[in-house]
């Protein structure tokens, strides 16, 4: 006697069942690359803290910024890129720490990022593409030859603030694309060049 096949599902309906799941694979396998973009394609902000001497004997802490790209192991292959930020600011404040006073409260950030020739070097706002690079820098204090000390460079509506030898702490606020991210390092300034510097 054979198998009752009075349980099973109508060969249409079976075909249906089939079909279906054919065209959720489909939408699956397509859907596949956006949901990996959302998840592990988003900025990544690197930073670098450094000294820079320039040729007129100045110093400058700065801060050198990137949008660190995803390391593809697939090379060209790799679904995922990474996010160029559409909108990047900074501002930051210095605080005192050996008197624990904030000596500078909101001080926005120019921003310097592009071609050393370009007019429009410095600005307050930028987009910053991945790169593996530096794309982008930021200027906390410089020791000034001209002067003979250390201070916080001018910027719009603020006039540079002079920094005495002390251990300071500078709490960075950078925006991007409206998320807030705080990065905070201490540094030293003293009454020569060389005792500018990070610590």
């Amino acid at each position: 006697m054979g198998n009752d096949s009075s349980d099973s599902l109508p060969v249409a309906f079976q075909w249906v069942g089939l079909v279906f799941s054919v065209i959720g694979g489909v939408g699956v396998l397509l859907a596949f690359p956006t949901l990996l973009q959302l998840f592990f394609g988003g900025p990544r902000l690197i930073e670098e803290f450094e000294t820079h001497d320039d040729e007129e004997g100045n110093r400058m802490l700065v801060v050198f910024i990137k949008n660190q790209p995803i390391d593809k192991p697939f090379g060209k292959l790799s679904l995922v890129k990474r996010d160029t930020i559409a909108s990047f600011s900074a501002s930051f404040r210095i605080l005192n720490l050996d008197i624990n006073s904030i000596v500078v409260q909101v001080h926005q950030a120019p921003i310097h990022s592009g071609d050393e020739d370009d007019d429009s070097l410095r600005k307050y706002r930028i987009s910053l593409p991945p790169t593996i690079s530096i794309g982008a820098s930021i200027c906390v204090a410089t020791w000034f030859a001209a002067t003979g000390f250390p201070m916080i460079p001018p910027t719009r509506n603020k006039l540079p603030v002079p920094l005495v030898p002390a251990n300071y702490q500078v709490q960075i606020i950078f925006a991007v694309d409206g998320r807030r991210h705080d990065v905070a390092r201490n540094f030293v300034a003293g009454k020569t060049r060389e005792e500018l510097m990070w610590l």
